[in-house]
């Protein structure tokens, strides 16, 4: 207890870069994913999660019931508030 006492936790010597650059290349990728799953018949879900966020401002909430759709937003929407997606997980047993 008294090392963690003495310790430096301090913002200052953190560093998040690798953090940060991994975030982007994830985003990278969802959006690469989303432009090849577009198809003018049918919107696949990569793209219609990409356009939907698109489409909403950064407050905007999205409310979703049971599927598995749910899945791939709660993995793939990106959200800038909290509060922002909402997931129903009532039945997820199901």
């Amino acid at each position: 207890m008294w090392q963690l006492s003495e310790a430096d936790f301090s913002q200052a010597k953190r560093d998040f870069t690798e953090v940060y650059e991994a975030a982007n290349d994830a985003k990278d990728m969802l959006n690469s994913r989303a432009e090849s799953h577009y198809n003018k018949e049918v919107m696949m879900p990569g793209r219609l999660i990409k356009t939907l966020r698109e489409v909403l401002g950064e407050e905007d909430i999205v409310a979703l019931d049971n599927g598995l759709y749910k899945v791939r937003f709660a993995r793939n929407y990106p959200c800038y508030h909290p509060n922002t997606l909402l997931l129903d997980n009532a039945l997820a047993t199901m």
